[in-house]
């Protein structure tokens, strides 16, 4: 090998190394960006059809409501659930999980008084999706183990009341119980429910910590993974529209 040769040679490995470097940075610098639940930003970005944010009286909003999707799957401003825990990946270090899906379907029925009762949401948690195909992949029989828990729920405990300052479009905070399905383990659970009028839609959207021993899921082992917190998160944000 000629001594130009192995110039060229050395070349193309720094070349490629430093390709590495910069790609392996330019990924640290971008990772989580995906933002906590925030119906005020979502509210503000929704592309729903337009129509009046004040519903009057509460009286207007009695009967039946849906979950809907038609802000095309959008992860950050349209209805999604997902989950957020915190990681260490070799090589990379401390990040956010971010995984989430807009494969949801729910329904709530409001009384005239504005109460609120028989409130089901239920996910497709086959569904998740990170910035991490290998992350997907690996929940599907570790950890959650879509594969053979592919269903999430939430069903609400003791009716609650929307609040008459919710009528002119301000983001209320209504406490809500009810039970939480997980990995096949269903538990009681207290969530502070933000809420919000959006044109002729109701928003809402909460965080629900979670303890993985709570339902008997034990954190995902991968050669790229260093640590998983054994705590994490459940968000939802939901829109609902009037039913038929």
């Amino acid at each position: 090998m000629t001594a130009g040769t192995r110039t060229f040679g050395v070349g193309i490995a720094v070349a490629v190394a430093v390709v590495a470097v910069i790609a392996a940075l330019a990924w640290y610098l971008t990772r989580d960006t995906v933002a906590e639940v925030d119906i005020d930003t979502a509210g503000a970005a929704s592309t729903q059809p337009s129509a009046a944010t004040s519903a009057g009286t509460v009286a207007d909003l009695a009967g039946a409501w849906s979950v809907t999707n038609t802000d095309g799957g959008d992860l950050e401003n349209g209805t999604f659930v997902g989950y957020r825990v915190d990681e260490e990946l070799a090589g990379v270090g401390a990040t956010t999980a971010v995984g989430r899906t807009s494969a949801v379907e729910g329904s709530m029925t409001i009384a005239g008084d504005g109460t609120v009762s028989d409130v089901t949401v239920n996910a497709d948690v086959t569904q998740l999706r990170s910035d991490q195909s290998f992350r997907d992949r690996a929940i599907q029989d570790q950890g959650l183990e879509t594969g053979e828990f592919p269903d999430a729920g939430f069903t609400l405990g003791a009716p609650v009341t929307i609040p008459e300052e919710a009528l002119s479009g301000e983001t209320v905070t209504i406490p809500a119980t009810g039970t939480l399905t997980l990995h096949g383990v269903d538990r009681e659970v207290t969530v502070d429910l933000e809420a919000r009028l959006v044109d002729d839609q109701i928003l809402a959207g909460g965080a629900i910590p979670i303890a993985m021993s709570d339902y008997d899921i034990t954190a995902p082992s991968a050669q790229r993974v260093v640590s998983i917190a054994e705590e994490g998160t459940a968000e939802l944000q939901l829109y609902f529209e009037p039913a038929g």
